[in-house]
């Protein structure tokens, strides 16, 4: 709630409920005045209405609209009714036009037909008709908008929590009661579809009997007042399901271009009976399709921009619902099939955009808005909501658009000749419920051009580079920290993921602490199929004593940072951006940039946080640095070795870390070793001496570094076998 946060908004808006007794509760359902009026209380508009309507429990006599025999519509700025009142047949209320009114009257038009202007005319003269279902190929009045049912706080509630993608059945729900019958749309779109989704996810046509509806509690309160629309059992199963079909509609011609005119109406019947297709689509709109998207389901309709479905914002195909083209269904299966990864995207997304747009608050803001804009014709009532507008803005306002108030964080992922890989790391950092990004992919020349599969992501965030020659993995990799123009910069490796909530649960603590440089997590081990390696997980958090780390703020954190190597500055750490000057890193550090990251970070004077949960996937497979440097990989020993010792000469000879001297002189003696040892694997044995002597003068009893001394010294053939080479 931000309503107990806001200063006293000067405008009012009055609400025509339906007044009649002895009328079950249920008929008299409003969907659309119901999302509006919980925006306007959560912004702290007062509103005020003919009826007591819609009951917050059955615990108290507490209704949403509440009747004041002192105000009436003369006495507010804003009148609104829906298209109950035809539907109804009910005349309109008396003297809602009369000559002398100062307020606005809207009519919300949720009606399933377009019948409503030719058949009631006197439904024309509203200032702002707002109409669900509305279709951009046809012609309406100058004073239509396109609208939609979107979101209640009861829907909201029964969908708050969601399970993970992953834990979801791989099933679709088509739940229609007769979808092989009514809407031709979804007849077509279901026929079509069904027999060739059903190989990728399992059908759930389970239709909930109405005879078993709630029987008790808030349940049934609201079973009641929404006229046999709620079933726990349903929202259940589409928080169980990947999928959703929400398929609705009628095919109509775009000649006569007004779809209340009889002959449009009669083409569509023929349409409708014939079983044909048009490229232009009504009453396509329903519960369903917000109630899908608010559960976290992959949503499915038609492709809303072909066939000219319209919204006051627009969501984007493939990314926040999958609309199909009815004369291409195969070209939609084919997607799924060669990218199945993108439904668990589309999901996250699709639920993201209904919030953010269409749950109360945005609702009631967006009418505020379009209301706003008439200053000409209403300029009193638009300065009372300019007036209100500006209050909303002082307090609280920009906290509707979370992303407004969340700092960018640049998400940097280098890559090389990984395209699969990189596509699931790209995946991960889309899929952040944290979602103001730029995404940086920072290609070092690979053999493959990824810039097609990136591009096919059609996220606007993302920022491809591709260099005309390789430059190293270094020079890659900051090429791109270079780039980043966030508050804070993440590294993502290519052939790494990262769970959904890694940057929602480190930015904050970023964002709260000034003072700190970077915030940190422990992390899964996967293998090249990206199967979590519980054992290697373990071990690795046990290696890098990140289990022994207390959670929250460190100041002084050099043992957990260069000692124990706890911080994987590399995989899974945000860092803030614009301490660390990028320029001052030397070439030398090569593949220990990360340590010599962590490094820098010991001696800026910030503190670090630490989040101790595995937030994100580190690939363990055969083309890792890690693993070639480990294993028998003469070339990435030497490398690892070189970068070792530069970065331990720095640190030693860091008057600042003096107390640690004694550690890194011995690391760096044992980076002395394998680097001759790697150079005896090369054959370049006059090159390696040295190293070992260095070692030796400093640890005379060293028994690693004496026996490949000796090794040095003996018959190549002997030496080569016991080396193991070939």
């Amino acid at each position: 709630m931000i309503n107990n946060r806001l200063p006293k908004i000067p405008l009012k808006i009055y609400f025509y409920c339906d007044s009649q007794e002895n009328i079950p509760i249920g008929d008299k359902f409003q969907h659309l005045l119901i999302c509006l009026a919980e925006g306007f209380r959560e912004l702290g508009i007062s509103f005020f209405s003919n009826a007591n309507y819609w009951q917050n429990s059955l615990e108290t006599s507490e209704y949403l609209f509440q009747y004041h025999d002192h105000v009436t519509p003369d006495d507010c700025s804003i009148v609104i009714l829906t298209n109950y009142w035809y539907h109804t047949r009910q005349q309109l209320p008396e003297k809602l036009f009369h000559p002398q009114r100062q307020y606005i009257t809207i009519y919300l038009d949720g009606e399933d037909d377009d019948k409503t202007y030719t058949k009631r005319p006197e439904f024309k003269q509203f200032d702002f008709i707002f109409r669900t279902h509305l279709n951009s190929k046809l012609t309406y009045g100058d004073n239509f908008h396109p609208w939609a049912f979107g979101l209640s706080n009861r829907i909201l509630q029964e969908l708050n929590t969601i399970p993970d993608f992953a834990d979801r059945k791989k099933q679709i729900l088509v739940n229609f009661r007769h979808w092989k019958s009514g809407h031709s749309v979804r007849n077509i779109s279901c026929s079509q579809l069904i027999p060739q989704i059903k190989d990728i996810l399992s059908i759930n046509d389970v239709v909930d009997d109405p005879r078993h509806h709630p029987q008790v509690g808030y349940h049934y309160l609201q079973y009641l007042q929404t006229g046999g629309r709620h079933y726990p059992n349903y929202y259940q199963r589409l928080q169980e399901s990947v999928a959703c079909t929400c398929f609705g509609g009628f095919f109509v011609p775009t000649w006569p271009n007004n779809p209340g005119n009889l002959v449009n109406r009669m083409i569509k019947q023929c349409l409708a009976k014939l079983n044909l297709q048009s490229k232009t689509i009504v009453q396509w709109d329903s519960w369903r399709f917000w109630e899908s998207l608010a559960a976290g389901c992959v949503t499915f309709h038609v492709d809303f921009e072909k066939y000219g479905i319209s919204l006051p914002v627009m969501p984007e195909n493939w990314r926040h619902y999958i609309g199909v083209d009815l004369n291409n269904i195969q070209a939609t299966i084919d997607r799924i099939v060669e990218n199945p990864e993108v439904l668990e995207y589309i999901a996250k997304e699709g639920r993201i955009w209904a919030m953010k747009y269409y749950s109360p608050t945005p609702t009631a803001l967006r009418l505020l808005e379009i209301v706003s804009q008439e200053q000409k014709k209403f300029p009193i009532v638009c300065f009372l909501l300019l007036l209100s507008m500006l209050k909303i803005n002082e307090v609280e306002f920009m906290s509707i658009n979370m992303n407004s108030l969340e700092p960018l964080v640049s998400v940097i992922i280098p890559t090389y000749n990984r395209l699969e890989y990189l596509k699931q790391a790209i995946t991960s950092a889309i899929q952040q419920k944290y979602q103001n990004l730029e995404i940086i992919v920072s290609d070092n020349c690979s053999s493959e051009n990824p810039q097609a599969m990136v591009e096919s992501f059609q996220d606007s965030r993302i920022k491809f580079w591709r260099h005309e020659q390789n430059i190293g993995m270094l020079g890659n990799q900051f090429n791109a920290f270079k780039m980043a123009q966030g508050k804070y910069v993440a590294s993502l490796h290519d052939d790494d993921m990262w769970n959904e909530d890694f940057l929602s649960k480190l930015v904050p603590h970023l964002e709260t602490n000034p003072d700190l440089i970077l915030a940190f997590c422990d992390q899964y081990i996967i293998d090249g199929d990206s199967k979590i390696n519980l054992a290697a997980t373990e071990n690795n958090t046990r290696s890098y004593k990140r289990d022994q780390i207390v959670a929250g703020v460190h100041q002084n954190f050099t043992q957990i940072g260069l000692m124990d190597k706890s911080i994987p500055t590399a995989a899974a750490c945000v860092i803030r951006n614009g301490v660390l000057d990028w320029d001052s890193i030397p070439a030398e550090v090569g593949g220990m940039w990360d340590l010599y990251l962590t490094y820098l970070c010991c001696v800026s004077g910030y503190g670090i946080y630490y989040v101790p949960e595995k937030l994100t996937r580190y690939r363990e497979h055969e083309q890792t640095d890690t693993l070639l440097s480990g294993s028998r990989n003469t070339q990435a020993k030497i490398r690892k070795a070189k970068s070792e010792i530069f970065c331990y000469q720095i640190f030693m000879a860091d008057k600042n870390l003096q107390e640690f001297h004694q550690y890194f002189k011995k690391q760096w003696l044992t980076a002395n070793t394998t680097l001759g040892i790697g150079l005896l694997r090369d054959q370049q044995i006059s090159a390696a001496r040295p190293y070992f002597w260095q070692t030796l003068s400093e640890q005379k009893f060293n028994l690693r570094t004496l026996v490949a001394l000796i090794l040095s010294f003996t018959p190549r053939i002997l030496s080569n076998k016991i080396l193991k080479i070939s």
